[in-house]
């Protein structure tokens, strides 16, 4: 990463000294401009020049599709390992990329809510059993008084059940993703260890928040390819953080070195006295 900033900025002092020795050579070292050509000299140049660094930046920047697809494969070649194991790691499952989607991102595809961001109706009907007693209790309720689905179970499950159980996953993807986005990259070990976590960690406390109350169970296989869900969606977004931080700073080093580059180039247009050597040397002031 180093070597290829120090490439990149090198290569912008080369342009600018091609530049100044074209003007030179044209002029002859005769003449001189005056201030304001001179700066309108750079500016054109200076605007030609990040034009093309930011069109060659881009092909550079990886899209949300391709560490999507990144993405997916890395987290199914780790499923693939961990299905072997016991407990839930045997409920994993391969998912493909299209499932892999930013909802509410303009431009990128429409998909389905993720965990976090589905409502607790949706949470209620996907992800949980009501105890065969509530059950028979709220249908009763509901063919006596026209009104009992919000009592009982259903009721405590969606004022107070879902909404800690929601609070829980988000805190866990966001350290997850926070930890993506400081190592900078997401590797085979560091996917598998995220399953582990949502799967041994994750569903495990979501578990042991409803032991005790008989009124309600997870359905396991469904939440936890919710979470899966969830977790791979973290990461892309992790990675399109890191892909957009590298993008910003490669646009901060240019501009960065915009006035030291400015400076030199309107000196030596302005003097223009035949500095040969100076202009040759121009290059070699970014080292």
């Amino acid at each position: 990463k180093k070597a290829s900033d120090e490439r990149a900025m090198h290569e912008l002092w080369v342009h600018f000294t091609g530049v100044l020795n074209r003007h030179l050579a044209g002029t002859g070292h005769r003449s001189c401009l005056s201030e304001d050509e001179s700066h309108e000299l750079f500016e054109s140049e200076w605007r030609s020049y990040e034009a093309s660094y930011r069109t060659r930046l881009r092909t550079l920047i990886k899209e949300w599709q391709t560490l999507a697809h990144e993405v997916t494969l890395l987290f199914n070649h780790a499923v693939g390992k961990l299905q072997h194991e016991a407990g839930a790691l045997a409920l994993l499952k391969e998912v493909g990329p299209q499932q892999v989607v930013f909802p509410h991102s303009g431009g990128r595809e429409q998909g389905p809510s993720t965990l976090c961001e589905q409502s607790d109706e949706e949470w209620s009907e996907q992800y949980f059993y009501l105890g065969w007693w509530n059950t028979v209790k709220m249908k009763g309720l509901a063919l006596l008084q026209n009104a009992g689905g919000s009592d009982g179970a259903s009721g405590a499950l969606k004022a107070s059940i879902i909404p800690r159980l929601r609070q829980a996953v988000q805190q866990g993807l966001h350290q997850l993703r926070g930890e993506v986005i400081s190592r900078g990259a997401l590797d085979e070990s560091t996917a598998a260890e995220s399953l582990r976590h949502i799967t041994c960690v994750m569903l495990n406390d979501m578990e042991t928040r409803l032991v005790g109350d008989g009124s309600v169970s997870l359905k396991r296989p469904q939440i936890l390819h919710a979470l899966q869900i969830a977790l791979r969606v973290a990461c892309v977004e992790a990675l399109v953080a890191v892909e957009e931080e590298k993008q910003r700073k490669a646009m901060e080093d240019l501009f960065a070195q915009k006035a030291l580059i400015e400076e030199h180039f309107l000196l030596i247009v302005q003097a223009n006295k035949g500095d040969v050597e100076r202009a040759t040397n121009f290059a070699g002031l970014y080292h």
